[in-house]
């Protein structure tokens, strides 16, 4: 009788274990696969962190529009360095209509104290209207409306201001039975009293369109796993954010990319993961196994395209402009954490509940589908025409490049209605050029003041040039001219008569003069 002797025992892991994998992802897959419930359990922290968090960011982020070494930049500092105020900021406009039956000429005393209270009262705020600079075109045509310019201290955060907003009340306390309005550029570009849509919103509405596409290319409850690993993502770079802020200035613009851009990154490398997994799947190998093999092709084109992109907006950081050196530094942070979100909690989703939730596999990858199928035989058929097509397309795309206006459309892309709308509609049927809203600070010295404001008020597109009396527009031996143009310098097709203010014209006949747009470097 014969005994087959037993195999012999080996503490190798069996073929189909996915810890036995020699590459890095794949050994990072292999550890995620085996410790699932603590990844889960720290992104989930992490999401519930961020979450927080995302409260707070908003609140810290910098509005920040600086050129440092720019001729309108370097003068706006100049400016609020002697005046404190003005330069970088937009002035808001306070506008003055008398009663009926009167007239701003016979009220010249009780609006000019109003003005004057206001002066002692809020001394960090430089007011300047008719009676400081004896200039007609502060009052409308009709003799009813004056406005005066609020010039405020710099500030970085966004919405209305409160000095201009207290000052508004102050106004309207000491001109009873007067209509007081408040406008400016500032004013109007916060819109009326209905807000725009925030960031949440604008990533649900991104997040629901993203959702009917990965139901189409899902077909199946896998749809909601890319969303899932979005949201984490979006919320986890977002507390890394926050505690950026605490070391340097990042600009409100990051809040936007982190989560605009990073649902659209955060979705599509999933789309790469889970296609590759499912691709797995459908050969017959086992889930964990199949979450291996994803993570080390599909996750290695996750590392290589992540990288990438954090590398060209790190490119950012090499400007010498504030704003997007943090938009660089922050930007950067996007495909980073997704890549660490795509290649650890995902595979740790796909290991435990991802073969529960594609269900009911209306469409397997096994199988190719027909209709794609013979468009891409038609393309490769016809390989001229399609590329004639393609490029025709891309023509018509490129054509709305040769019309684009850097910076704002127009007046008539900010409020249309609202307070600040009404106060602005005032001033203009009433004469008031449509430039007051973005007057020219032209700093110059006090001896060269009314040179400067004979030779600016020929200027071409320039409506009117004011010198204001006193310390409101003369201090330590400079002069900050204002001159207002006939239209609004909101972009570069309304420039020309900064630009012609800014020319020197022979032998420099401005002296010392330099020009900038109030809250526009130019």
């Amino acid at each position: 009788m014969t005994t087959t002797a037993p195999a012999p025992t080996t503490s190798a892991s069996p073929p189909g274990d996915p810890l036995r994998s020699t590459r890095v992802l794949g050994r990072l897959a292999g550890f995620v696969l085996a410790h699932r419930k603590a990844v889960i359990v720290f992104w989930t922290l992490a999401f519930l962190a961020g979450g927080t968090a995302a409260g707070h960011v908003s609140t810290r982020l910098t509005v920040d529009f600086s050129l440092p070494g720019q001729p309108g930049y370097e003068t706006g500092l100049a400016i609020l360095h002697t005046y404190g105020n003005g330069g970088e900021t937009s002035p808001d406009i306070l506008v003055v209509t008398v009663p009926p039956g009167e007239s701003v000429a016979g009220d010249r005393q009780a609006i000019g104290s109003a003005f004057d209270a206001l002066r002692q009262s809020q001394p960090e705020l430089r007011v300047i209207d008719q009676a400081v600079t004896g200039d007609s075109r502060f009052v409308t045509n009709d003799g009813r409306s004056s406005f005066a310019y609020l010039f405020e201290p710099i500030t970085h955060s966004m919405g209305p201001n409160a000095v201009s907003t207290a000052a508004e009340n102050e106004v309207r306390h000491l001109l009873p039975g007067y209509s007081i309005g408040l406008t400016g550029l500032g004013q109007l570009e916060n819109g009326t009293s209905s807000h725009g849509p925030g960031v949440l919103v604008e990533t649900l509405f991104g997040g629901v369109g993203a959702l009917a596409v990965l139901a189409f290319v899902f077909a199946s409850f896998l749809a909601f796993v890319p969303l899932l690993v979005a949201a984490v993502s979006i919320l986890s770079t977002l507390l890394v954010i926050l505690g950026l802020t605490y070391l340097t200035d990042v600009s409100f613009v990051v809040e936007f990319l982190v989560a605009l851009v990073g649902l659209g990154i955060a979705i599509d490398y999933s789309l790469l993961l889970v296609t590759r997994w499912r691709e797995e799947r459908e050969k017959g190998i086992p889930n964990h196994e199949a979450v291996v093999h994803a993570v080390e092709t599909a996750g290695r084109a996750v590392v290589l395209s992540g990288l990438t992109v954090a590398i060209g907006l790190m490119a950012l950081v090499v400007l010498p402009v504030p704003g997007l050196r943090s938009v660089g530094i922050g930007g950067m942070l996007i495909p980073l954490v997704s890549i660490l979100v795509v290649d650890t909690l995902l595979p740790a989703l796909l290991g435990g509940i991802g073969p529960r939730v594609d269900w009911p596999r209306i469409r397997h990858e096994a199988r190719a589908s027909r209709p794609w199928s013979r468009w891409s035989a038609g393309i490769t058929r016809h390989r001229g025409l399609a590329t004639g097509v393609a490029l025709v397309l891309l023509a018509i795309a490129m054509l709305p490049i040769f019309h684009l206006a850097v910076g704002e459309t127009g007046v008539s892309s900010l409020a249309r209605s609202g307070p600040a709308h009404d106060a602005y509609r005032t001033l203009v049927d009433g004469g008031v050029p449509g430039g007051v809203l973005t007057p020219l600070e032209v700093l110059t010295s006090s001896e060269a003041a009314r040179p400067v404001q004979a030779r600016l008020a020929k200027v071409p597109g320039i409506a009117t040039v004011a010198l204001p009396s006193g310390a409101t527009g003369s201090r330590d031996g400079t002069s900050d001219l204002i001159a207002i143009p006939v239209q609004p310098s909101v972009n570069d097709t309304t420039l020309a008569p900064v630009d012609a203010a800014k020319e020197p014209r022979g032998n420099n006949i401005y002296g010392i003069a330099r020009v900038v747009v109030a809250g526009r470097t130019v």
